[in-house]
């Protein structure tokens, strides 16, 4: 016995796919398996995703870094980058797709890598309080008016 392949993956699907349409990629393997359901062809359609990144990541060339882009940031050009510091992640997809010849999955892998390595930079805990920094004089104030209440109260 052979395992279930899955739904099928129509050509159009691939190809929306690949031009990061997802939304309407899960639509055409919708329309192609009739009975199927939302959450079947939404998996199905990442697990291509998945094999087409996997299949791009060993076909490919390592990456080579842009020059002065810093951490995070070797697999993008400054110009991809750009843009989505501005939070515009379709430019940054559009200059990796027309600029620099990616295929529409290895873009939005490159960008997804990128954003996980700048959420990971982002996650480090920073001190808040500098080494020297204390709250004395916070203390001392608040027990001088500590003493100030006791005093008019009890006199």
């Amino acid at each position: 016995m052979s395992a279930d392949p899955g739904p099928l993956i129509p050509p159009q699907a691939e190809s929306l796919l690949r031009a990061g349409r997802k939304v309407a990629a899960i639509k055409q393997v919708l329309d192609a398996n009739p009975g199927i359901d939302l959450r079947a062809a939404k998996q199905a359609v990442e697990a291509f995703a998945a094999r087409e990144i996997a299949a791009a990541a060993a076909a490919a060339p390592p990456a080579q870094a842009e020059a002065g882009t810093g951490t995070g940031t070797e697999t993008l050009p400054s110009a991809a980058v750009m843009a989505l510091m501005r939070g515009d992640s379709a430019a940054a997809l559009r200059i990796l797709e027309e600029e620099h010849g990616l295929r529409g999955v290895e873009a939005m892998r490159r960008i997804v890598e990128h954003k996980r390595t700048r959420s990971r930079q982002a996650a480090r805990p920073r001190p808040t309080v500098a080494r020297g920094d204390g709250n004395g004089m916070v203390l001392a104030a608040l027990l001088l008016a500590l003493a100030a209440v006791a005093a008019w109260h009890f006199l």
